[in-house]
């Protein structure tokens, strides 16, 4: 069985913004073959789905759901078990769209698990963000630490197809009594049914996940995959500004080594309707001649133009994929000559 990796977009176009910075990361960070992609989204935004899937050559299944208010579309990551092909996965990875992935996502995908859910460690209990409203401190400890619901990572399994069906249904119980929305959405949820009912694990993800609040600084740089700008929640332009950044930087990165320069010299490879050409330390283009930097054993920063591209080749050479950081146009190539 293969697994599953799902993001939800609703409502917010401008969060197509986030998911093609989060798909390019994936695209250029990741292997991602050993997994399927799911977008959860309704029908008029199907479309940009399938562009973005089309762009970056990416199989992209799409499951539609007609949700009426922003609360329960914010509440959509629980309904991945009325997905009618969940049946063909072992294990499900949920992650929010202000993400950038920085290592290849199956490390996570392996891990062990049990039939728990297992999240980033955050917070306490003693806090409404993380359920305060709903558990009884007479039998919890309220310093019991909570969990942050960007990243979730599951068995497919009826424990906890079960547990997902027991959050749905206090939530929809709270929206219909009319009181206020909580201010992280599903996570007080979230955290109330895992935790009171002990299926849960917030430190086995800790080391894979880096949590960007209110500064760009975390401790667990070298060890993380998941790059989670969450903070502050809703305010699209400051996560987005982050981001891209972010992402700008991680991908003109360079590891201090000295590689073999003749992979790649004397080959010629597409460019749309041109071509680049690696040649003895130079590089010529359809448009003109330019200049490539080694990053990485497969990674090359070649500019020309004015412009800079980030290339990652494939293991031998043959294929490419680049990614312009100034505005994250998307390029794909290949050896002909």
């Amino acid at each position: 069985m293969k697994n599953l990796l799902y993001f939800c977009v609703f409502y917010n176009n401008n969060y197509f913004k986030l998911l093609n910075l989060l798909l390019t990361s994936l695209r250029f960070f990741s292997k991602i073959d050993s997994f399927d992609i799911l977008i959860l989204t309704s029908e008029n935004m199907r479309s940009e789905v399938e562009e973005l899937s089309k762009k970056l050559k990416i199989n992209i299944k799409i499951q539609i759901f007609d949700f009426k208010t922003i609360f329960q579309a914010a509440c959509a990551r629980l309904f991945i078990f009325d997905y009618p092909e969940i049946y063909n996965y072992e294990k499900i990875l949920y992650i929010d769209t202000d993400i950038i992935i920085k290592k290849d996502l199956s490390i996570i995908f392996d891990l062990q698990i049990d039939n728990l859910l297992y999240a980033l460690e955050q917070g306490t209990i003693n806090s409404l963000n993380f359920g305060k409203q709903f558990f009884n401190f007479d039998k919890i400890n309220p310093n019991t630490t909570g969990i942050n619901s960007g990243t979730l990572l599951f068995k497919n399994c009826l424990k906890i197809r079960n547990l997902f069906s027991r959050m749905i249904g206090h939530i929809n119980a709270y929206t219909d009594s009319k009181v206020t929305t909580p201010y992280t959405m599903d996570q007080p949820f979230i955290n109330y049914h895992a935790i009171s009912s002990e299926m849960y694990n917030n430190k086995l993800l800790n080391p894979y996940i880096s949590l960007y609040e209110d500064t760009d600084t975390v401790t667990n740089y070298d060890t993380s995959i998941i790059c989670h700008f969450s903070y502050p929640i809703g305010n699209f332009n400051h996560k987005f500004d982050r981001m891209k950044t972010f992402l700008t930087k991680i991908l003109e990165s360079s590891v201090n080594k000295t590689f073999n320069l003749e992979k790649i010299n004397i080959k010629k490879y597409s460019w749309h309707a041109g071509f680049i050409y690696f040649k003895n330390g130079s590089l010529l283009t359809a448009w003109g001649n330019g200049n490539f930097k080694v990053l990485d054993d497969n990674k090359y920063l070649v500019s020309w133009a004015g412009f800079n591209h980030i290339i990652i080749m494939n293991e031998d050479n043959t294929e490419f994929m680049s990614v312009r950081p100034s505005d994250f146009d998307i390029v794909f190539g290949k050896f002909f000559e």
